[in-house]
């Protein structure tokens, strides 16, 4: 509930980079594109805790429980929208670095987690000498 704002507009403001645009322009079309439906989800989301609050006096002992708690959770939902609008957008804009395939490939095993992991589980199942072919030179492999 509180990160999805967040990515969702990460990956619009990533969208909008692999199409060109500049980062100043993803984040605001990321901003304007996403705004509604970031403000609707979250307003659904804390109206769903409404019907706990407007009966809290009935609830007795657990009314007074919850009712810390509902504040809480919707301070930290409010904050949370408001980091994904106005901080998310700007910083994923300024400093996140997205290259199309057309301009750098994306190689094909970044981390050699295939060689990390075959050695790892051959290790585990006791397999002498396992050893995953090494990742292509040339990064992407795709045609």
């Amino acid at each position: 509930m509180i990160v999805d704002s967040s990515i969702v507009v990460l990956e619009d403001v990533t969208k909008f980079r692999e199409k060109g645009e500049t980062p100043a322009i993803a984040a605001i079309l990321a901003g304007e594109a996403l705004m509604s439906s970031i403000i609707a989800s979250t307003i659904t989301t804390i109206c769903v805790f409404f019907p706990v609050w407007l009966l809290k006096d009935r609830l007795e002992i657990i009314g007074l429980l919850v009712q810390d708690l509902l504040f809480t959770i919707g301070i930290s939902l409010v904050s949370s929208l408001l980091v994904a609008i106005f901080l998310v957008s700007v910083l994923a804009g300024k400093w996140l670095p997205v290259h199309s395939r057309l301009q750098k490939p994306i190689p094909a095993n970044p981390l050699h987690i295939q060689t990390i992991w075959g050695t790892v589980i051959g290790l585990w199942l006791n397999i002498p000498n396992v050893k995953m072919p090494p990742p292509p030179k040339n990064g992407y492999t795709g045609k």
